[in-house]
């Protein structure tokens, strides 16, 4: 019986039938697997450009709020957007030329890595915040400028928290 029961599955595995089903299954597989490729593709492109556009629009806001009102109209800007609780919290700090802080909510200049294109990514961790035992560190995207003054803006978002405001929050 044991010779009979090898015997049927050398056939079946040799038989064109089932050739034709394992093509059939893994070429089904690799189209699943392309199309699935392509559309995360598309919509990772969509949101870094998303969010880049979003920090450039807020570093031109807070630039010309500094050409116009000074260090007084971005701490006012600053208060208001993170009061705001529609708005997307970004993470700002305005430096002297030696790149000290002035103000922002980040407490000093980060050392971050560029990318290209200015752009920038630093990692805080939430002791930063005041989070004592927090062993988590938030990702940023962030985009420096040297402004007219020999000062330095750096404005900066969790990219990670934008994906989920984004897809569940707007309409």
């Amino acid at each position: 019986m044991s010779f009979a029961l090898k015997f049927n599955v050398g056939k079946i595995l040799t038989s064109f039938t089932f050739r034709y089903m394992a093509l059939y299954v893994l070429a089904l597989s690799l189209a699943v697997f392309v199309v699935m490729a392509i559309i995360y593709a598309v919509f990772a492109n969509n949101y870094f450009e998303d969010l880049q556009d979003s920090i450039v629009e807020e570093l031109e806001t807070l630039t010309l709020i500094y050409k116009g009102q000074g260090v007084e109209g971005v701490e006012q800007y600053m208060q208001d957007q993170s009061e705001d609780p529609g708005s997307r919290q970004f993470y700002y700090v305005l430096a002297d030329a030696e790149f000290q802080k002035i103000t922002g909510t980040l407490q000093t200049w980060p050392d971050y890595r560029e990318f290209g294109d200015g752009w920038v990514a630093f990692g805080l961790e939430l002791t930063e915040f005041g989070y004592v035992d927090a062993e988590v560190e938030l990702e940023l995207l962030a985009r420096p400028s040297s402004l007219y003054d020999d000062t330095h803006l750096l404005v900066a978002l969790r990219y990670r928290v934008v994906w989920s405001c984004r897809c569940f929050c707007e309409p």
